[in-house]
């Protein structure tokens, strides 16, 4: 029993630790695709697609470049349990417009083994469409 629970503490710490670098790759705009299964999938409620690592990545990428020093993730709070973590994240940031940015998040984390194999994020999409849509439209139209 003792070494079982020591076990997932060891699980727990792992996956903490990947949750960490997740963040600190989406700050920078430079994801470690190292952390997540190759059959990885990204869903959000802004978008309402489901999109693979690739996707993913470039979306991280392309987000960077609408601000001008990055979008900071802060995690607030935490739930661990079994192969999934749920995740609450404040961001922030000033956008190339100078604007500053900010937006809460839940992101719903799947596990196997200590890769992520999905991400589905929810936030508050009218904060979005008001301050990052007008900066990202022009770059999807050229």
């Amino acid at each position: 029993m003792k070494e079982q629970k020591q076990r997932e503490q060891s699980i727990q710490t792992t996956r903490l630790k990947t949750i960490d670098t997740l963040l600190h790759g989406m700050t920078k705009g430079a994801v470690t695709p190292d952390i997540f299964t190759p059959s990885f999938t990204f869903w959000s409620n802004s978008s309402h697609q489901q999109n693979p690592l690739p996707a993913f990545l470039k979306a991280m990428q392309l987000l960077s470049t609408l601000t001008q020093n990055g979008m900071a993730y802060h995690r607030r709070a935490i739930i661990q349990q079994h192969e999934r973590c749920v995740i609450e994240v404040e961001s922030q940031a000033t956008l190339t417009n100078g604007e500053p940015y900010a937006n809460h998040h839940v992101f719903l984390l799947n596990f196997v083994g200590n890769k992520i194999s999905s991400i589905r994020e929810y936030m508050d999409c009218t904060i979005v469409a008001k301050s990052i849509t007008p900066l990202l439209l022009p770059l999807l139209c050229n």
